[in-house]
């Protein structure tokens, strides 16, 4: 009894059928490997609240302007004042 004889185009699609058997697995195993440990859940940092030192810079700078009655270098001199007050915290103030 003769051996089947298979068409060239047989034997492509079962190459084809093979390759995409032997990527599936290859995917598998780096998703399973690589991607996913990847994607552990991280817990965000819990808010320690206001500092105190930075609470009372706020306070103290409206306080301050709030006696300016519009005078630009008393307005200049509150905000340096508070400027150096958030410096002091470790904070840096943009404007």
């Amino acid at each position: 009894m003769q051996g089947s004889i298979r068409s060239p185009l047989g034997r492509l699609v079962l190459f084809i059928v093979g390759l995409s058997i032997a990527g599936a697995l290859v995917a598998g195993t780096h998703y399973a490997l690589v991607d996913l440990p990847g994607q552990v859940v991280r817990q965000a940092p819990t808010n320690a609240g206001p500092d105190p030192c930075a609470a009372a810079c706020a306070p103290a700078y409206h306080i301050c302007i709030s006696g300016c009655s519009g005078n630009g270098g008393c307005i200049d001199t509150c905000y340096q004042v508070a400027e150096t007050c958030a410096h002091s915290c470790g904070i840096e103030i943009m404007g």
